[in-house]
């Protein structure tokens, strides 16, 4: 099923989630401990504030919030370091897990 799929990749983001990361210092929390969990709550706003209903670019379809022009925008300075803790879980599972 798909929901069994999802599990590993589940398991590798939460282990990631608790390590600490070269690019990016996690948050200390107010009970000593340490988490990435609010820069990617702050990550995925973000990633909707940058939908434009312009053109309807921007937003969190298809993980362009990595991507030019997102990327470059205002809302998304050091995204890049953000992304970076979720490399290694990217890395492990390649083409069958999107970023998106």
């Amino acid at each position: 099923s798909p929901l069994s799929d999802y599990q590993p990749s589940r398991l590798a983001k939460e282990k990631v989630m608790k390590q600490p990361n070269q690019a990016l210092k996690p948050d200390r929390l107010a009970d000593g401990n340490s988490s990435y969990n609010p820069m990617f709550v702050q990550a995925a706003y973000r990633c909707s504030a940058t939908f434009r209903r312009t053109d309807f670019l921007g937003g969190c379809d298809g993980a362009r919030i990595r991507l030019s022009p997102e990327r470059g925008w205002s809302v998304n300075l050091d995204i890049d370091k953000v992304l970076a803790v979720l490399k290694p879980v990217k890395d492990q599972f390649g083409a069958t897990l999107s970023l998106s």
